[in-house]
């Protein structure tokens, strides 16, 4: 059984913001890459979420921490809400 991290911004919507965001995604994507499915081509085309997929369920926490720990060292904590939720694949 897998799952999926839905991040996405709670911040009003602007500019700054958006790049920030895409810049958050694109630390993401660095991270993860390697062992879970992470578009870059999503993160780029974002304004306000994408997706960490295939997690397995047992990881999917550890995972989520790790995104929330990538948020906090570019100050964005306040304003990204990771959910766990089913992967569609």
């Amino acid at each position: 059984m897998y799952k999926a991290l839905l991040i996405t911004s709670t911040a009003p919507k602007g500019d700054f913001v958006v790049h920030q965001f895409r810049n958050f995604g694109e630390r993401v994507y660095l991270a993860l890459r390697a062992e879970y499915e992470v578009s870059i081509a999503e993160i780029d085309a974002s304004t306000d979420h994408f997706f960490v997929r295939q997690i397995h369920k047992r990881e999917a926490r550890t995972v989520a921490k790790l995104v929330r720990q990538i948020a906090e060292k570019e100050k964005m904590l306040e304003i990204i809400e990771v959910t766990e939720i089913e992967n569609e694949k």
